[in-house]
């Protein structure tokens, strides 16, 4: 309703910051209307009277006092001022705008535009504050989603020292995430939101990943004959599964600028599976791994054929079809 007469009044007040104060990666999209006034920011403002602070992943965010005093106004101007509105509407109606149509939307005007200056004060001040927490609690997803992208470029770019960097940048990602999931389990376990054994599931994905362990799971493929040699045919596969789950975390990551996550990271099942499953897969690949370690390194032999995002893809597709075939024929 308000909307409506910010339109008819022609009050039309910057709110781009609502976008811009939308964490980039947190779901759901931002879906804003930009003449509304939405009702959780006055939901917010109660909240922030009761509790000045918000919870993400068993770590407690506290709102500035300063905002809390701004939440205490707001929700005062907001009942004044919507008070003030349609004690001005309702007589003019009753008088058929006795004092002219023109002057009545010239005060109802000044009324909704100070209705609207003091909403976006807020608003703006509040979710600026809101955007930083979530800054913190994506943090060590945007280090994923970043280290992604540059081992991306590097693959288009053919630059393979580059490549090899960051791939063990992404798998230092992925370790951070995982040992600062083990501390959420660990808090909410105190909290009595967790059970023992989600803390020891936890703590175990929380172990390192081997060093290099990308660059040393293609480095496999390339000694192929040598593990054939070894007579261990067996760690092919095992570094075929670990490669699998890595592309699939991969691109499960590249797309989370377009597909979100949770602020909770224990509602991302998907991405929860697929982490541990590369963690899981790099742990039954470090006999393998630790073998070729002892080898010359790739990049000193190899000139073709890398194992990037762009060729790996395709393989990924046909094995997703195979198994849906399968399923479907069951």
């Amino acid at each position: 309703m308000l909307g409506i007469l910010c339109d008819m009044c022609g009050v039309q007040t910057d709110k781009s910051y609502r976008a811009r104060n939308y964490h980039k990666y947190l779901s759901p999209p931002p879906s804003f209307d930009p003449r509304g006034f939405p009702v959780a920011v006055v939901k917010a403002a109660r909240e922030l009277q009761d509790e000045p602070s918000i919870c993400f992943n068993g770590k407690r965010y506290q709102f500035s006092d300063e905002l809390k005093e701004k939440a205490e106004a707001f929700l005062r101007d907001i009942d004044s001022d919507m008070n003030q509105i349609a004690g001005y509407i309702e007589p003019a109606l009753r008088c058929d705008f006795a004092e002219g149509l023109q002057t009545f939307k010239v005060a109802l005007s000044d009324k909704v535009m100070e209705f609207d200056d003091m909403f976006v004060e807020f608003e703006h001040v509040y979710s600026a504050e809101l955007l930083e927490i979530y800054n913190d609690v994506f943090s060590v997803i945007e280090d994923m989603v970043e280290a992604e992208s540059r081992l991306t470029t590097a693959e288009e770019e053919g630059d393979i020292l580059q490549k090899q960097i960051e791939e063990a940048t992404f798998v230092r990602a992925i370790e951070a995430f995982l040992m600062l999931y083990a501390e959420v389990v660990e808090e909410k376990y105190t909290a009595g939101e967790a059970s023992q054994n989600e803390v020891n599931i936890s703590r175990e994905y929380a172990e390192p990943i081997p060093d290099r362990s990308l660059e040393l799971a293609e480095a496999t493929i390339f000694y192929e004959y040598k593990v054939i040699d070894l007579g261990r045919e067996d760690w092919l596969d095992v570094i075929n599964e670990f490669i699998r789950t890595y592309l699939e975390l991969r691109v499960y990551v590249s797309h989370i600028p377009v597909e979100r996550l949770s602020a909770e990271y224990t509602d991302n099942k998907r991405f929860m599976t697929l982490l541990r499953a590369f963690h899981r897969r790099a742990a039954e690949a470090f006999p393998a791994l630790e073998f070729v370690s002892h080898l010359p390194m790739i990049s000193q032999c190899k000139s073709s054929r890398w194992m990037t995002k762009a060729s790996l893809t395709p393989e990924l597709q046909q094995l997703y079809q195979r198994k849906l075939e399968k399923t479907h024929a069951a």
